[in-house]
């Protein structure tokens, strides 16, 4: 956080972490997917991305665009429990950190750390 730095912190548990970041997201557990779809719905929406670098380097964007049009931060709301103007602002916040790109803790602390593809797969809600 020295030289003005900004945290954001998506953990369900308030931690030291939390109470130093700019925004501290107190997400549902097994919920991820929804707030970053809701993420990447608002930075699509708000055009807050380079569209020369994602034109010279990435297909897909319009199948991504329309796989999140629905997916609104006030579709995430009552799936994460995040407020839809929290998960606006943050979206903003990571947004303009451009060109950096944000990582887990865990991944800055290795960027070496092996994935593990045989991580049992999350139980789904009851419908």
């Amino acid at each position: 956080i020295d030289g003005g730095a900004q945290l954001l912190v998506v953990d369900p548990r308030f931690s030291v972490a939390a109470g130093k970041a700019r925004y501290w997201l107190p997400i549902k557990p097994g919920t991820d997917t929804a707030l970053l779809l809701a993420w990447i719905h608002v930075i699509l929406a708000e055009k807050r991305y380079d569209i020369e670098y994602i034109t010279a380097h990435a297909t897909g964007l319009e199948e991504l665009k329309a796989h999140v049009a629905d997916k609104t931060p006030e579709w995430a709301w009552p799936i994460t429990g995040i407020a839809p103007e929290l998960i606006r602002d943050s979206a903003r916040l990571i947004a303009s950190a451009r060109p950096a790109s944000p990582r887990s803790a865990s991944a800055r602390r290795s960027s070496s750390l092996p994935t593990n593809p045989r991580r049992s797969p999350r139980p789904t809600p009851a419908s």
